[in-house]
């Protein structure tokens, strides 16, 4: 990683920990199940790379702005890039995040993820012995809407910058999701 991604990655996590200070003595919610929520998120691109993301996760509400959670994601690949070959595949992982809530639809949205690639693809200039598949970590910034559409549900629209992005990334900036999330 060079200079720039360390300085902002550690100013995120400063960050958040700053929110979560100043937001963790607010009103929380008496019975954990409240605090628990479920969701998940379809990513779509499409054109000379077309993938499909869906990424379901399970939440904890830490206060009334700030929430974390952890999830699976799954993401079908596929890119015509070059004439002749076309390459497609599946891309699996799990990612981790925070999100905070500024004010009552918008929020900040730091994530980590971590994926399994095949090396084939995506590796450039992988050596004779290296394993079929190889993981690819990243740092996902940005921000998003959320609207609610029931009592206790919102669908949300998010647009990240992976700010560790580089020539194995199996998408391009910005990434644009859907999600929907669910509170008991």
């Amino acid at each position: 990683m060079n200079n720039i991604t360390n300085i902002i990655i550690k100013a995120v996590f400063i960050l958040f920990l700053a929110i979560f200070n100043n937001t963790y003595t607010t009103a929380q919610p008496n019975n954990i199940k409240e605090r628990i929520f479920f969701g998940g998120n379809l990513g779509l691109q499409f054109g000379t790379i077309t993938y499909i993301d869906i990424s379901p996760f399970v939440g904890y509400k830490i206060a009334d702005n700030l929430e974390s959670a952890i999830g699976i994601t799954y993401q079908y690949y596929n890119d015509r890039r070059y004439t002749g070959n076309v390459l497609s595949t599946s891309i699996y992982g799990g990612k981790v995040f925070i999100r905070y809530i500024f004010v009552e639809n918008i929020f900040a949205h730091a994530e980590y993820e971590i994926l399994s690639l095949e090396t084939k693809y995506f590796k450039v200039m992988p050596s004779a012995n290296e394993k079929k598949r190889f993981l690819l970590n990243n740092i996902l910034i940005g921000g998003g809407y959320r609207q609610k559409i029931g009592q206790k549900s919102f669908i949300t629209f998010t647009i990240l910058w992976n700010i560790n992005e580089n020539i194995n990334s199996p998408y391009n900036n910005p990434v644009m999701r859907i999600g929907y999330i669910f509170y008991f």
